[in-house]
């Protein structure tokens, strides 16, 4: 809904990579979301995670955390 609200494209990727995102009980890095969707049968570059986690702070459907040494 954020997405179209705020007339960004809906794409496979960005759904795939909020799936793994959303769904997991853990701190993830933009390597293992990658790793993830690409395991689940889609192809998607670390660039396109940091993108969509960027859209997805925005939307509030992420918090950050700041774990230090450059990793957030």
């Amino acid at each position: 809904a954020y997405l179209r609200e705020h007339n960004l494209p809906v794409t496979a990727p960005r759904l795939a990579i909020a799936e793994v995102l959303l769904g997991s009980d853990r701190h993830l890095s933009a390597e293992e979301v990658a790793q993830a969707v690409t395991a689940a049968g889609r192809k998607v570059g670390t660039a396109t995670v940091y993108r969509t986690i960027d859209t997805l702070l925005e939307s509030g459907l992420l918090v950050e955390r700041d774990f230090g040494e450059g990793f957030r």
